[in-house]
C-alpha cells in the first residue's frame, strides 16, 4: 500500500521515525563530553548522548563509584530517559559497564525494553582485565596526594592514544583527567577492573 505521494507506507513510516539514540560510557578519567564530537558527525542519523559515571565529569562528587553502584546508576538514566529502540556501548572502562547493563537487561533484570544493539570500542572485558601491576600501581601513585598533575594527565593520555590529540581534544580530555575523582580512579583500578562478570554476562544476543 501506498501514502498519497506514492511511497510505500511502511517506508514513510521508517523514514517518520526519529533517528535511534546511542547511549555511550565513557573511559576511566574521561566524560561524557568524550563524545560530543561523534554526535556532530552522526547527527541526523544517530542522536548520540554520552553518561557520567559515578566519580567522573559532572558526577566527580558521587559517593560510591563502585561497579554495582556505576550498573544500577546507567540503569536507573536510561529507565528515565530511554524510549523507542536504542543501542549502549561504551569506552574502555565504560565497555565493561555496558556489557554488564546489557546483561542484566537481556536477563529481564532490568526495567528496560528496546536495547536493539551495542557498540564497544577498546571495551575493558567483563572478566578481570589484564593489566601489568607495576602499571597499575603506577597509576594508583598519581592520586595519592590528590588530583592528577598535568604531567601525569598528558602522562595518562600518551599511552593511550594512538597518535596526539588535536589541543582541544587534548585539553578537553586533561581537563576531565584532573576533575576525577581520586577515589573513583582508585576505585576502578583496585576494584572494578578486577571483577569477573564473564559468568553473568554470557553471550550478549545484539
Amino acid at each position: 500500500m501506498r501514502n498519497g505521494e506514492g511511497m510505500p507506507e511502511e517506508t514513510a513510516g521508517i523514514l517518520d521515525e526519529a533517528p535511534p539514540t546511542l547511549y555511550l560510557l565513557h573511559a576511566l578519567g574521561a566524560s561524557a563530553r568524550s563524545f560530543d564530537r561523534l554526535a556532530e558527525r552522526l547527527d541526523g542519523r544517530v542522536r548520540v548522548e554520552g553518561i557520567d559515571l559515578p566519580g567522573f565529569g559532572s558526577l566527580a562528587e558521587a559517593s560510591d563509584s563502585s561497579i554495582a553502584a556505576t550498573v544500577d546508576h546507567v540503569i536507573t538514566h536510561l529507565a528515565r530517559h530511554a524510549r523507542g529502540r536504542w543501542a549502549l556501548g561504551g569506552h574502555s572502562m565504560g565497555g565493561k559497564i555496558a556489557a554488564l547493563v546489557a546483561s542484566r537487561v537481556l536477563r529481564g533484570d532490568a526495567p528496560l525494553v528496546g536495547l536493539a544493539g551495542m557498540v564497544l570500542m577498546a571495551p575493558s572485558p567483563p572478566r578481570p582485565e589484564p593489566m601489568d601491576e607495576e602499571r597499575r600501581e603506577r597509576m594508583l601513585s598519581w592520586v595519592s596526594d590528590g588530583a592528577l598533575s598535568d604531567q601525569d594527565a598528558d602522562t595518562f593520555l600518551d599511552q593511550n592514544t594512538a597518535e596526539p590529540l588535536d589541543a582541544a581534544a587534548h585539553d578537553l580530555a586533561r581537563e576531565d583527567l584532573q576533575r576525577t575523582a581520586p577515589s573513583a580512579w582508585r576505585a576502578w583500578l583496585e576494584t572494578g577492573s578486577r571483577v569477573d562478570g564473564s559468568a553473568g554476562g554470557g553471550t550478549l544476543d545484539l
